[in-house]
């Protein structure tokens, strides 16, 4: 990845992934979505360190339409 990115891996509903995934892009590309195992629902977000609190707030507010994801920092 870029530097001056960082990583978080999330575990959610597999289901979900792409609702993410389309969410996310309406950042202008602040926050970039792989999909590392779809059926696991496991994905990685890259973000610049600047955004992070604005990703956790993302995040917290989908939460109930994730369900119950996980935040792994790496």
């Amino acid at each position: 990845m870029d530097r001056g990115h960082e990583n978080i891996h999330l575990i959610i509903d597999p289901g979900q992934v792409f609702f993410l995934k389309f969410i996310l892009e309406g950042y202008d590309n602040l926050f970039m979505l792989s999909t590392l195992d779809r059926e696991k629902g496991l994905v990685r977000i890259a973000f610049p360190p600047s955004e992070e609190e604005d990703l956790h707030d993302i995040l917290k507010s989908l939460k109930d339409k994730l369900r119950a994801y996980e935040i792994i920092k790496s």
